[in-house]
């Protein structure tokens, strides 16, 4: 966590449930987590983990750089994607207030993430406006993960397309599409032409957008997994064969594993 090695954080951390609940709630010791998680005037020892326990680093406290991820109520939905900095100066709280509040509020269930530098949105845009920027052609990871992104191609398209103009559509589609089939040697696909696989996406540029993040128990172990859906798709076809139609599944499953070129002549 964020505040691993700070004296006041570790033994709140250490309680049970209701009695941390109940030391968040209390002022004096909130004024103990503020020195430690906001003022700094208590050193951190030891350093934050990431969710396999790793050390990651010392906590900066740059709370505007701690931003809310994802709620479980939705009346505090209007705050995913905000920073703790930005909250605490809509309420007119301090850090620590706007931070435990809110937390309370969701007993405890609200997920935050610490947010790069390059999150600066002015740097985003500069980024993706570059022609070197290649787009969407990470893996899934080797495990099941919490944070998946599924909604990288609907920001794209919706927000940092038709909001920002960081890119004009036809662009943003070859990036997602064209440039990533050419960048893995995949000549089959990619582009829309008589003889390549009809991998198509059918949406709507004036509404495409992803959907409030929603929690679900679909790791093993009953482990929670961050869903994203999104508006604006009305088809997907992959392989030539409707995936998705209107809103809905269908029972096709065209899918397959595709094998790029170094992959096959090294097999």
């Amino acid at each position: 966590g964020f505040f691993r090695g700070m004296p006041t954080w570790d033994k709140v951390m250490a309680l049970p449930y209701q009695d941390r609940m109940r030391a968040f709630r209390d002022p004096e010791i909130r004024k103990a987590l503020s020195a430690e998680a906001v003022e700094g005037t208590v050193e951190q020892q030891g350093g934050m983990t990431d969710r396999r326990g790793r050390t990651r680093g010392f906590f900066n406290r740059r709370w505007d750089l701690v931003e809310v991820f994802m709620t479980t109520k939705g009346q505090n939905r209007h705050l995913e994607g905000k920073t703790i900095e930005q909250i605490a100066k809509e309420q007119n709280k301090g850090i620590m207030d706007a931070f435990l509040d809110l937390s309370l509020d969701e007993d405890l269930q609200t997920c935050f993430q610490a947010i790069d530098r390059n999150h600066d949105p002015k740097v985003q845009k500069h980024i993706l406006g570059s022609q070197y920027t290649v787009i969407g052609t990470s893996d899934g990871g080797g495990r099941p993960h919490t944070a998946d992104r599924h909604e990288t191609s609907t920001q794209l398209l919706g927000h940092w397309v038709r909001e920002q103009q960081a890119m004009t559509l036809e662009e943003a589609v070859y990036r997602l599409t064209g440039k990533t089939a050419l960048m893995h040697d995949l000549h089959d696909r990619g582009f829309i032409a008589a003889g390549k696989a009809a991998d198509i996406t059918i949406f709507d540029p004036d509404t495409i957008a992803p959907k409030p993040r929603e929690p679900v128990a679909t790791l093993p172990g009953g482990g929670i997994q961050v869903k994203r859906e999104a508006v604006g798709i009305d088809h997907v076809i992959v392989n030539g064969e409707v995936l998705y139609e209107n809103g809905e599944l269908t029972d096709a499953l065209p899918g397959q594993i595709i094998r790029g070129p170094l992959y096959q002549a090294n097999a």
